[in-house]
């Protein structure tokens, strides 16, 4: 009887165990296939591509702002002609009735013809300049230039357009003669464009609003933004990066008599073939070639000559 009580709670307890078991395995299961269900619910991560939009995004943005400060305000074809100077030169050369020419003294006093061309041409040529082209030449970029200067007497001596192209035939993104916006002209990693940008010419306009939305920012890397962010290094501290040692191994596949191989430099490749010859010394040796070209294998040596 205990026997068969021993036996019965034996196979109970089997019971118990493998019925746990089923559900443990049915739990397993059903948990793997609702997330491998969830993983597969779409084909397209809308975060993914949130992120590659807004990366393309501040790559365009970054290319526009950078062109539009390096392409520099037009300047005034006026003041690179020394408009001024130019209508001074007309008024000089007597070309209408002064004084002498025709009738008497009365008929136009001295100086009249100048006056008159600053009140109907220079007068309101100064303001025109004034108003739209108050800056510096190439955009504010250089430290001189202006309006269209006085008209008074005298030659036509006008050297702005020279001096403008001798200073701007030269510029650079680092490397400007007559100012440095090396601060601004280079290119920046996407956090610089979130909080600063380089359109800030002519001076005496306000500045643009930073060229990159931080909220792109954010979904492009995800938050973690300033991980991008590059240590900022001076480009002009005049310290020049040491060079990589390379080892070329021209020696190896030089001629012989080459400044880099002057003897053969290689050892004798064995061709596996045996060669087998009467009267000569060896009488028996295993072939080789040498890799540089004019050298030869010398069986009695075992070497390249």
């Amino acid at each position: 009887m205990n026997g068969r009580t021993n036996q019965a709670d034996h196979h109970s307890m089997m019971f118990r165990y493998l019925l746990c078991f089923s559900f443990l395995m049915i739990t397993i299961v059903s948990t793997a296939t609702h997330q491998a269900y969830a993983a597969a619910d779409t084909a397209c991560d809308p975060q993914y591509m949130d992120a590659l939009e807004a990366r393309g995004r501040m790559e365009a943005q970054r290319e526009i702002a950078q062109n539009q400060n390096l392409i520099a305000k037009p300047d005034s074809v006026l003041t690179y002609s020394c408009f001024g100077s130019l209508v001074g030169h007309l008024a000089g050369e007597d070309l209408f009735s002064e004084n002498s020419h025709i009738g008497t003294p009365e008929v136009r006093l001295p100086g009249q013809t100048r006056d008159l061309l600053v009140l109907m041409v220079g007068d309101a040529l100064s303001l025109y300049l004034q108003w739209n082209f108050s800056h510096n030449f190439i955009g504010d970029r250089l430290n001189f230039g202006g309006g269209i200067g006085g008209v008074g007497g005298g030659g036509y001596h006008c050297q702005n357009m020279f001096k403008v192209w001798q200073a701007a035939r030269c510029i650079d993104f680092y490397n400007l003669p007559y100012s440095d916006r090396s601060d601004k002209d280079g290119f920046f990693d996407f956090p610089w464009y979130g909080s600063d940008d380089p359109r800030d010419l002519p001076h005496a306009m306000a500045s643009c609003l930073p060229s990159i939305n931080p909220i792109h920012l954010t979904i492009a890397f995800n938050g973690k933004e300033a991980l991008y962010t590059l240590a900022a290094e001076n480009p002009n501290d005049a310290a020049p990066y040491l060079e990589d040692p390379v080892k070329t191994y021209l020696a190896w596949i030089m001629y012989k008599g080459h400044p880099m191989a002057p003897v053969c430099h290689n050892p004798p490749i064995k061709t596996g073939v045996t060669v087998k010859r009467n009267n000569f010394a060896p009488p028996a040796y295993g072939d080789a070639v040498c890799p540089n070209p004019g050298c030869w294998f010398n069986a009695a040596a075992n070497s390249c000559q």
